[in-house]
């Protein structure tokens, strides 16, 4: 494992556009950390001053739901004391909770400041942010792959439709004899009606192979790969066509396959056993052993290499498919997203998903376990918290 740790608060500022994906601004950010190493961030814009509990409530449960050593806190503003107030709020709801505050930082342009630890740890005064160049975090970051954009908003760019890609695959799903929205019937317009349901999944996983770049579905040597040699294919990542990513469209509308490429993707989303059989052969036969081992992924080790480069891939796909048909695969996504960490592309992979169907089940519930903080670590995938929880009822985030 190389996990990324953190030397300090220069560190901190230092990489957590890389962590979040963008430069924060006018926000709140939550970092939960165990032995020096981040396990949970969480960001909020500023709220006004009559939602500052309700904002610190909401910020405060993901924390108590996990077992983290310390909490750092810090506040982007532009106008000064406009973080201070939700930084207090937060630092006496988690103090109470018996959780450790370390440290409460302000960031104001380009210069940060501490509010609690005077000349002990921190330089006094305000200081220039550091340069990312100089930070040891950093670099591990960009080997990764992680290089933040400019805002949020250029993150949920990244998700919507480009016309340029999108327009083609619309024009797929409506030629005539393409299956109906809904239908679990994949390829018949290309393969015939009288394929059965396993060949028809097994045609739609061997295209989910090629565009996850795991080979094997155009007759190579090399056996399946499994998932946490995902990151290692990208050389095998076919440029796929508007008809292949129609054909990814309709596999996810059979919610059965949906299910089984996320359990697979996703240790511990379901366990094999709760899939039907003939499923799982095809997962195995096309992608490789599915795990019925479930992992909590940690940034910076072989899965969270695997995790951002599945990501990148699944974001392209999303990027291809048309508006009123991005759900399912955009709440894919949402779900991949938040189980490897990234917490923000998580949000705005389920805004579309949502945006285009409002009663999309999964994407609701994906929004839950996001709103509630629950990561897989919570759903079972490691031991529970030792922490003792208070009876605490704190209202949902405002987005």
């Amino acid at each position: 494992m190389t996990a990324i740790r953190l030397r300090g608060p220069a560190d901190v500022l230092a990489s957590l556009p890389y962590q979040l994906g963008y430069h924060p601004e006018e926000s709140v950010v939550v970092l939960a950390l165990s032995e020096g190493v981040v396990g949970l961030v969480e960001r909020l814009d500023l709220p006004p001053p009559s939602a500052v509990l309700e904002a610190a409530g909401s910020l405060v449960l993901p924390v108590l739901r996990s077992d983290f050593d310390a909490v750092l806190l810090l506040g982007f503003e532009s106008a000064d004391r406009s973080a201070r107030p939700v930084l207090d709020a937060l630092d006496s709801a988690l103090s109470e909770q018996g959780v450790s505050v370390v440290h409460r930082l302000l960031v104001r342009a380009d210069r940060w400041s501490s509010l609690d630890c005077g000349s002990t740890c921190c330089p006094p005064g305000w200081q220039p942010l550091p340069e990312p160049a100089s930070t040891p975090a950093v670099a591990d970051f960009v080997r990764l792959g992680m290089v933040p954009r400019g805002r949020r908003a250029d993150l949920a760019e990244a998700v919507r439709a480009d016309p340029a890609l999108s327009e083609a695959v619309a024009a797929e799903l409506r030629r005539p004899g393409a299956p109906a929205p809904g239908s679990a019937f994949l390829g018949a317009d290309r393969r015939g009606s009288d394929l059965s349901e396993l060949a028809r999944r097994l045609a739609a996983l061997s295209v989910w192979a090629d565009v996850l770049g795991l080979g094997t579905s155009r007759g190579g040597d090399e056996a399946p790969l499994s998932g946490d040699r995902l990151a290692r294919s990208s050389a095998r990542v076919r440029i796929v066509g508007p008809a292949e990513v129609a054909e990814l469209v309709r596999s996810l509308r059979d919610v059965h396959l949906r299910d089984g490429l996320l359990a697979w993707l996703c240790p511990g989303f379901l366990p094999p056993s709760d899939l039907d059989e003939d499923l799982v052969d095809a997962l195995e036969s096309t992608l490789g052993p599915i795990s019925d081992a479930p992992v909590a992924p940690a940034l910076g080790d072989d899965g969270a290499v695997t995790g951002k480069a599945l990501l990148t891939r699944l974001e392209g796909l999303v990027r291809a498919v048309p508006d009123g048909e991005a759900a399912p695969l955009s709440t894919v996504l949402a779900y991949v997203a938040w189980y490897h960490g990234q917490g923000t592309l998580a949000r705005v992979a389920l805004d579309r998903a949502l945006a285009d169907a409002p009663h999309y089940r999964l994407a609701g519930l994906v929004e839950q376990l996001v709103d509630l903080g629950l990561r897989p670590s919570a759903l079972g995938m490691a031991p529970p918290p030792r922490r003792h929880l208070r009876a605490v009822q704190f209202p949902d985030a405002d987005r």
